[in-house]
């Protein structure tokens, strides 16, 4: 089990994703924050978070379900290495603060075999012929511990599955649908161009889900709707990138609670 004390937010009940979990699933998340390395990588065999999790109150669904729920939140990046599954927790260098991190205690998904991402309600499975090209850009700091798993726990026969190429068209997707809501709540007329799409995507990446865009843009329009110098920021460029929104996300949400 990780040996350091992890940051639990605020924030956490405040965020739509999270506040939607149910019991079991919010326990697991919590549960997964304090077991993960320096990295936000643990190991992620759905028996091995149940013994470790829920050893004294057993769950009310199979733990493979729990984790399905999570991946398809976009809280957890599954992935699988030498046949072992493995977890990283999306949106981790933003949430946790480690001074003086030790070195990553389990493979990154960039040493991936196959990654395991929800896309719809669907299953697929596809093993990724290069995934250190692939997967480099869909994590972000990638981790090479090569030690050989220890554990005999065969993986699980139903999870969610899908190739990288699905998460490229995810990304699109939700990138179309945010500027749509853009243009409808600003009265604006972008297009989803590649630069736009990167944006949202690296954002998306970092742990934003669809509910911040959105709180983002109200909140933005709510402030620079009616201002004639300003109104010529509400655009993709100045909303989304890293610089920006991260501190709009923090605006956003302190204007919600006002």
């Amino acid at each position: 089990m990780a040996g350091r004390i992890r940051t639990i937010k605020p924030e956490l009940l405040e965020d739509s994703r999270t506040a939607a979990l149910d019991g079991d699933a919010f326990r697991m998340f919590v549960g997964m924050i304090l077991l993960a390395d320096d990295h936000g990588h643990l190991r992620a065999a759905p028996d091995l978070l149940k013994a470790q999790i829920f050893w004294a109150c057993p769950p009310s669904r199979d733990p493979r379900e729990t984790l399905a729920r999570l991946s398809r939140a976009g809280l957890v990046r599954l992935y699988r290495v030498r046949e072992q599954e493995y977890a990283h927790l999306a949106g981790w260098d933003k949430h946790q603060r480690v001074d003086h991190p030790s070195k990553p205690r389990m493979p990154g998904p960039a040493d991936a075999e196959a990654v395991e991402m929800t896309y719809g309600n669907d299953l697929s499975r596809e093993t990724l012929g290069n995934p250190r090209e692939t997967l480099a850009r869909l994590s972000g700091t990638l981790a090479t511990d090569l030690r050989p798993p220890t554990s005999d726990l065969r993986p699980p026969t139903s999870e969610l599955l899908c190739a990288a190429g699905a998460a490229r068209e995810s990304d699109a997707q939700v990138a179309h649908d945010v500027i749509r809501y853009l243009n409808a709540r600003a009265g604006t007329r972008f297009r989803a161009s590649d630069s736009h799409v990167r944006f949202i995507a690296e954002r998306r990446a970092d742990g934003y889900g669809v509910d911040d865009f959105r709180r983002v843009v109200d909140d933005r329009v709510s402030e620079w709707g009616n201002d004639e110098k300003m109104f010529k920021f509400l655009r993709p460029k100045t909303l989304f990138n890293k610089t920006n929104f991260d501190s709009y996300v923090d605006e956003a949400a302190s204007a919600a609670r006002r």
